[in-house]
């Protein structure tokens, strides 16, 4: 059964070899982040631009040089990292407290 088949169901069990194939992928999701990055890294060595949609901000800000951050289906705030890694207000606003991403933000700046 395809995991897709499974989106629409409503909460029937997930047996056998469909539980392996979930446990796999989820065990797999940091290795594909990882791959993405460096590729994405290797990518933007050259001349090309990247569009990145993601939703993990510590990746957006080690890969990006602008940001564009939707809120509810708008552009709640674009401009470079550093302009993000300045502004405590948007931090507060974009940021969970005590993330890894605002910590390290917070050693850059001070």
């Amino acid at each position: 059964m395809e995991l897709c088949a499974l989106a629409g169901s409503q909460g029937s069990p997930i047996l056998g070899g469909e539980r392996e194939k979930v446990k796999r992928m989820v065990e797999l999701a940091p290795l594909a982040a990882r791959e993405l990055k460096s590729v994405t890294q290797q990518i933007m060595k050259g001349v090309l631009t990247v569009l990145l949609v993601e939703q993990n901000p510590e990746m957006c800000l080690a890969l990006a040089n602008r940001l564009y951050l939707m809120d509810q289906g708008f552009f709640g705030y674009h401009g470079t990292n550093e302009e993000f890694k300045a502004s405590d207000e948007i931090k507060d606003r974009y940021l969970p407290p005590g993330s890894m991403t605002r910590e390290l933000s917070e050693k850059e700046i001070n």
